[in-house]
């Protein structure tokens, strides 16, 4: 969770609506998801470290992906729970 609001490599929030640091999300049809999770830092030829966070239209790190949402969901949930 935290890994998600901006305690990564890139100080970057990857939930669209929250925390500082924004990724410019990749989402030609739908726009902005308010609370959408993006795919995440991804890497490249020399194995670093790679986040587009200046609206460079980088699907691979940038797009909206469902599993990240739905993880997300279900932590929370747990953790109101108290499990």
């Amino acid at each position: 969770m935290e890994w998600v609001m901006g305690a990564n490599p890139f100080n970057a929030c990857s939930m669209t609506g929250e925390g500082i640091n924004h990724v410019f999300p990749h989402s030609r049809f739908v726009g902005l998801i308010p609370g959408g999770i993006i795919n995440g830092i991804g890497g490249n030829m020399q194995d670093e470290p790679v986040l587009d966070t200046v609206n460079g239209y980088d699907w691979r790190t940038a797009e909206y992906w469902a599993p990240h949402n739905g993880w997300y969901i279900w932590t929370v949930s747990e953790m109101e729970k108290g499990t």
